[in-house]
């Protein structure tokens, strides 16, 4: 659970606080806790960036956990097993200046569908227009502010080839008895719940 290893939480001061139920519902999160089996990988073109995100992940215990290290969109290679989901939170022109904005979102672009079919990416950005240079049209957008920047957040479908190709394939590997079952049911049979 978030913050278990603090020792004193802002909370605890509270006149009503109730230290023998937060110890009950401490204990039953800590129980309910499963072996994380996935990877979490981040990286930035910034060593100092990084050096801070480094405090942090150690900070929370999460070291065995995250790894992260120096290298730009454009290098980047899926890590091995199976494609998972991706966040940017590129520079958006707000806090860090760049010569070519766009440049650097046509280059996220070209990189997700260069290097990441199969995997969902999540871009946020307050740069509608920059968003638009990832070249990728996204299947959702969710308004959301990051501070006091209105900003998107932007979730891309990551394939190689076409939409079309896509789900030709995503069809293929389904079962195909299932789904030969399921085009021979009359349409009143397909809406009956099961």
């Amino acid at each position: 659970p978030a913050g278990m290893y603090r020792q004193e939480c802002g909370f605890m001061h509270w006149p009503d606080f109730n230290s023998d139920l937060f110890e009950e519902v401490k204990e039953e999160a800590m129980d309910a806790q499963v072996e994380f089996e996935h990877q979490i990988v981040g990286s930035d073109i910034s060593p100092k960036n990084l050096a801070s995100a480094r405090a942090n992940i150690k900070s929370a215990r999460l070291h065995k956990d995250i790894r992260v290290f120096v290298s730009p969109m454009a290098a980047l290679q899926p890590p091995p097993g199976k494609p998972g989901v991706i966040l940017i939170n590129p520079p958006y022109g707000e806090r860090i200046r760049l010569n070519d904005i766009i440049g650097l979102y046509k280059s996220i672009g070209d990189s997700l569908k260069r290097e990441f079919a199969g995997y969902k990416a999540w871009v946020i950005s307050s740069d509608q227009k920059a968003l638009s240079f990832i070249g990728l049209r996204p299947s959702r957008k969710l308004p959301v502010f990051n501070g006091q920047l209105e900003c998107r957040f932007e979730l891309f479908d990551l394939y190689k080839g076409s939409k079309k190709d896509m789900y030709l394939n995503r069809d293929a590997d389904t079962d195909t008895n299932e789904k030969d079952d399921f085009y021979k049911k009359p349409i009143a049979e397909k809406a009956k719940p099961s």
